[in-house]
């Protein structure tokens, strides 16, 4: 959950997810995900919230852009927006829930023995772990899914 300095400073920052219902929130529609619907974790207690604003998109870099320009509150993986974390264009809100986000190596069978396959993979495992917040590393599985 992530906004601009801008926003957070015109609407504050929420200091609980059900105060998320009170802000602007950009809202992505992605696959099978129902829209408007965060389902976030912290620790071990999960929670879904429905959240609305002012726009809404089925883009992920349009929203992250929409939230840097000041126009609401985002949701979106850590790699998307790390970058702007640092560069203080976007300040992180409420940073004890988190959405999971499951990432797949999907391969043909006969691949499964492939090195090239393997080394791709455990690159893979290893930038995203590297990405993930610190409490959130160990929950990175070193196995691969075969298609």
């Amino acid at each position: 959950l992530c906004a601009a300095p801008a926003y957070v400073q015109r609407r504050g920052s929420p200091r609980t997810l059900d105060e998320l219902a009170a802000h602007d929130c950009l809202v992505i529609k992605e696959r099978d995900h129902p829209f408007g619907v965060w389902k976030l974790r912290s620790g071990n207690q999960e929670r879904s919230v429905k959240v609305t604003g002012p726009l809404s998109t089925n883009h992920g870099e349009m929203a992250v852009q929409w939230a840097r320009d000041g126009h609401g509150i985002v949701l979106r993986s850590l790699w998307d927006v790390a970058a702007d974390l640092q560069a203080g264009s976007l300040l992180q809100l409420l940073p004890e829930w988190q959405q999971q986000a499951n990432i797949w190596a999907v391969y043909p069978t006969r691949l499964e023995r492939s090195a090239k396959v393997r080394v791709c993979v455990e690159f893979l495992q290893e930038f995203f772990s590297k990405q993930a917040p610190t409490g959130f590393r160990n929950a990175i599985k070193k196995e691969a899914t075969i298609a």
